[in-house]
């Protein structure tokens, strides 16, 4: 899986880089009507709008699972204190001896059963 991801990056990066050539040609950017247009390379036009959509599709999706990562905190401090009290309650269960007669998994109409013999 982590060669696949290489892969897809190299590929990513070799078709930003062929992008980048191949459209050198000097664009005007009016940013702000009132001001001078500013004037810049094609590909940093495109390049850059495209990381600005995927800096905010990742922010949009961040805040979309908040729920979901704050369900993941509450339940994993659910279960430390469901283990805790599982520890505590084994830990009072263990001063409990066994005399040899009783089996709790053994319902006792099977211990006093005849055995069969062959």
């Amino acid at each position: 899986m982590a060669l696949l991801r290489w892969i897809a990056g190299f590929l990513l990066i070799l078709c930003a880089g062929t992008f980048a050539v191949f459209n050198r040609t000097r664009v005007d950017v009016i940013w702000n009507p009132v001001e001078e247009p500013f004037s810049l390379p094609l590909y940093a036009v495109g390049l850059g709008a495209l990381t600005l959509g995927f800096l905010a599709g990742g922010a949009c999706v961040w805040v979309n699972m908040g729920s979901l990562r704050r369900d993941k905190r509450r339940q994993k401090k659910d279960i430390k204190r469901l283990e805790k009290a599982l520890a505590e309650s084994t830990a009072c269960e263990s001063g409990y001896e066994n005399d040899g007669d009783t089996h709790p998994a053994v319902p006792h109409a099977l211990l006093s059963a005849p055995a069969i013999e062959r």
